[in-house]
């Protein structure tokens, strides 16, 4: 049949008309898609998934900071589900990094970031993944049950049709079950905690016996160029403080950790405040109960306090001038206050710098925990120790003293004697003795040079014995040898503290926190080692940076109990922290701690090893702001270092040495000290 030539060409006409339409129409083709690439935020996913499976690249942490960055600007710049969307992965980065690094911090800043998703974008589909991402972070990582719990009760009963659902009722069954273990394991321990410490500290024995606390509500006001910040309890807690300086474009912030505490149903977990030098309060869980981040356009200095006549209140006050009694200088100086320096007795510097270019006067700027507004020199207040201390030497104590990262509790603001932050149930806290006295020159005072007060932290504790071989359990051990070091240094007129005095469960985050708490001036943890290989045997001494020995990364990983793929990745990770801690006064301390222990034992013919002065990435050393160092005094898998570790002979020579080589940096540190400075 011949088609007419009219229709051919008409079909021709049409056929060609559609084609170009559906070539225009169609996704990725066409000169439409050439001209307009992927938008940026699908760019920073794709960016995202890719980071997340190199397993090489995704353990460097300036990596998943910049990236962070990107989704963070992203967010602000978006409307909509962009701004959802970016504001997840701004939190899932950090989630990521938490994988790898295994700090708490970093876990419960992911906590946090998914807490404003859920809370802003209650209406969006990521509000539930938010909420059981949150959740999981909780549970598996931080080990917050009750937390854990509660988040995903709120999944449950605010979105029934959650894809989430089901995973989210599973989760939340494992939560309540562990968190009823816990509780019921918290309380054996207590118990008999508290019948081993009723004889020795009866004082202390109720004081472990934590009760959950509410925080009701938050109210706030302002007072010229002060912002004040009260917290209203149904009760009385413990608490912490630390200040952060502003970095990477977030702002200063001022938080306070609570223990025991729980917020009521009404509290959100961020509120935005305006005309005040607080921006921004943000609530969320911490290990020991709860946090309250404030967060500052800036800060000179701030109090905390708990107010005489409102027991179960706690406030805070951050002012952008020195007009607080009392309070904890962390800014720059004030150009309007009169000109107040480091001294009662009016020296001219404000708040000294350090010879490292840290403020003293900060917490997190990496001293040895600040001072406080009154100072330290000139016959002024000392915080060196907590309470309160006399520049030229008097007695010290180690109370919640004033300046720098402070412990609360019944003292509030003020310098009385309060526990050491992170001691758990039924454990005898950290306790100071008195010194006669070691007298410093006011350069050493002003420079941050000091040596007075020393934290012995016995290695292991409770649910975890540490090594087990040979005839002796590691954190029996330790605790022996701690209480037999710090006698020693009491009757050289050291100040002395304890991270534990009874065989109790500490976690690594919380040792060189309370080291922090209380302004130690060096921090020594204590341990003995253990190998699969019986024929090893020696004493090492390490201090905290990256492992360059391959032993020294088993030895990470046994002490830090992960693996040693974790390990490696850690030193990765962890790099930028390690450079701000005190790496240089960590190494000297520790070589002049061994040396010190191996010329007493080979002084005395005593059989030892030496397997030198090392580096490695122990969680028990991170964050500590003074020359921190750890001590593996023998391996108990070798018979002949096992049979040592029960001699007394051989265990005071041990504890001696230790001691010479802390006097020994004391003096080596006492001659750096610039002469007619």
């Amino acid at each position: 049949m011949r088609i007419p030539l009219r229709v051919f060409l008409l079909l021709a006409l049409l056929t060609a008309f559609f084609s170009e339409a559906a070539l225009a129409a169609a996704p990725g083709k066409g000169e439409n898609a050439r001209t307009s690439p992927s938008s940026p935020l699908e760019r920073a996913i794709k960016e995202f998934d890719t980071l997340c499976a190199d397993a090489k690249r995704s353990v460097r942490r300036d990596l998943w900071m910049a990236l962070e960055e990107n989704f963070s600007g992203i967010q602000k710049k978006s409307t909509g589900d962009n701004a959802v969307t970016a504001a997840f992965y701004f939190a899932r980065c950090r989630e990521e990094v938490g994988k790898r690094s295994y700090l708490a911090d970093d876990h419960r800043e992911a906590v946090a970031r998914y807490a404003l998703v859920a809370e802003r974008y209650a209406k969006f589909g990521y509000a539930p993944t938010a909420l059981y991402r949150q959740g999981s972070i909780l549970h598996h990582r931080l080990r917050d049950h009750a937390a854990s719990a509660e988040v995903l009760e709120r999944l449950i009963n605010n979105y029934p049709r959650a894809p989430e659902l089901e995973g989210a009722k599973t989760l939340l069954a494992q939560a309540q079950k562990a968190g009823a273990r816990s509780r019921a394991s918290a309380k054996d321990e207590a118990g008999a905690a508290s019948a081993r410490a009723a004889s020795a500290a009866p004082d202390q024995t109720e004081r472990g016996r934590a009760s959950t606390v509410t925080l009701k509500d938050i109210t706030w006001q302002k007072k010229g160029q002060r912002a004040v910040i009260t917290l209203v309890l149904d009760g009385q807690a413990d608490f912490a403080h630390d200040y952060i300086p502003p970095r990477d474009k977030r702002p200063a912030r001022v938080y306070l950790d609570m223990a025991g505490v729980i917020p009521a149903s009404g509290i959100r977990s961020g509120m935005t405040l305006k005309d005040l030098v607080v921006t921004r309060i943000r609530t969320g869980s911490s290990e020991k109960g709860m946090r309250v981040t404030l967060e500052c356009s800036g800060v000179y200095c701030y109090l905390v306090s708990r107010p005489d006549n409102a027991p179960q209140t706690i406030q805070i006050e951050v002012s952008l001038k020195d007009d607080l009694k009392d309070g904890i200088v962390v800014g720059g100086k004030d150009e309007d206050a009169p000109e107040q320096g480091a001294s009662g007795a009016g020296a001219k510097e404000d708040q000294a710098k350090k010879t490292d270019g840290t403020k003293s006067a900060g917490p997190s700027a990496g001293g040895k925990g600040g001072r406080d507004a009154k100072g330290v020199e000139g016959g002024g207040k000392a915080a060196a120790g907590g309470g309160k201390a006399q520049a030229d030497g008097g007695k010290a104590t180690a109370g919640g003293g004033k300046g720098g990262r402070a412990k609360g509790g019944d003292a509030g603001a003020t310098g009385k004697t309060r526990p050491a932050a992170g001691d758990k149930a039924g454990a005898s806290k950290p306790e100071a003795t008195k010194t006669a006295g070691v007298k410093e020159s006011a350069v050493m005072e002003k420079l941050g040079l000091t040596v007075r007060t020393i934290m012995i932290d016995a290695g292991h504790g409770g649910k975890d014995p540490g090594a087990m071989a040979g005839g002796i359990s590691e954190h029996i051990f330790t605790l022996a040898m701690a209480r037999r070091v710090g006698a020693l240094l009491e009757k050289r007129g050291f100040t002395v503290l304890y991270t534990r005095t009874s065989n109790v469960f500490i976690s690594l985050q919380d040792r060189p926190d309370m080291a922090n708490n209380q302004k130690a001036d060096l921090f020594i943890s204590i341990h003995v080692n253990a190998n699969t290989v019986p024929s090893v045997r020696g004493m090492e001494t390490y201090y905290l940076d990256t492992a360059r020995q391959q032993d020294a990364v088993l030895v990470a990983a046994r002490e830090n109990a992960v693996s040693v793929q974790n390990i490696s990745d850690l030193q990765v990770i962890l790099t930028d922290l390690m450079l701000s801690s005190k790496l240089e006064e960590s190494r000297h301390l520790a070589r002049c701690v061994h040396r010190g222990i191996l010329k007493r034992l080979r002084g005395a013919k005593l059989s030892v090893i030496d397997n030198g002065v090392k580096s490695a990435p122990f969680y028990v050393l991170m964050g500590a702001r003074m020359p921190a160092i750890l001590v593996e005094f023998g391996y108990v898998t070798n018979d002949t270092d096992a049979a040592n570790l029960k001699k007394e002979a051989y265990l005071q020579k041990q504890a001696e040495g230790l001691v010479d080589g802390i006097i020994q940096y004391k003096t080596e540190l006492a001659r750096s000290v610039p002469q007619g400075k």
